[in-house]
């Protein structure tokens, strides 16, 4: 009984679930890009099944503007209402600068249009942001990877070496999106060449996480 019931949870990971901007989503400005689905094609999270030794499938939230806050609640909800088996959870996190609010009714996180967060601790809320996550995603037992779209401008951030020791166990590439590939859209996007050098790129770490996450399973 016990083993048959251990055989059942066992995981066989094979689809990819990505969070993020327009980073993630493969969005492109004054190009046919900017359609939804046509950025979906060409984007990252698509392609890694091309080159993941387990990815065969992928969903892709990704959002032109999406803030940290909106991102967060996405995956958070995704996972409180959705029966998770084999899938790897991929979050991309945006410039910590663009602050969102929440709006209860319709139970989402909504940008700001004014200087509101101006005073906001930016790395604090972030790293609450990716600890929770992280907890989140650990205590469902879904393997996992957390990455920045862009290379965060040191301005922003209250410099606090202790708050950043936190993260060092947690999945966490220092490598942002924006400085894996030269090629890049005039919008500083990635084109669908660039997509695809994140896509290897992410792939081998995402294998790595994948092969010792169903190394422990056994």
């Amino acid at each position: 009984m016990e083993a048959a019931l251990k055989a059942e949870l066992k995981q066989e990971i094979s689809h990819i679930v990505a969070f993020g901007d327009s980073f993630v989503e493969g969005f492109n400005k004054r190009s046919i890009y900017e359609n939804k689905v046509k950025a979906n094609e060409i984007s990252f999270v698509n392609q890694i099944k091309n080159y993941s030794n387990f990815i065969t499938s992928s969903l892709n939230y990704g959002l032109r503007s999406n803030s940290n806050q909106k991102i967060s609640y996405d995956c958070y909800k995704w996972i409180k209402t959705n029966k998770i088996t084999n899938t790897f959870v991929l979050v991309v996190f945006t410039t910590p600068s663009r602050q969102a609010y929440y709006k209860r009714d319709i139970d989402e996180y909504i940008l700001t249009k004014s200087n509101l967060w101006a005073d906001e601790h930016i790395a604090f809320s972030k790293h609450a942001l990716v600890l929770l996550l992280h907890n989140i995603l650990s205590q469902k037992n879904i393997p996992h990877l957390f990455v920045d779209s862009f290379q965060i401008d040191k301005s922003l951030v209250n410099p606090d070496p202790e708050l950043f020791t936190y993260l060092h166990s947690i999945p966490y590439l220092k490598k942002p999106l924006n400085l894996l590939t030269k090629k890049l859209a005039p919008c500083y996007h990635p084109t669908k060449e660039g997509h695809i050098e994140i896509a290897q790129y992410l792939s081998k770490h995402i294998d790595i996480i994948i092969k010792n996450f169903q190394t422990k399973e056994k």
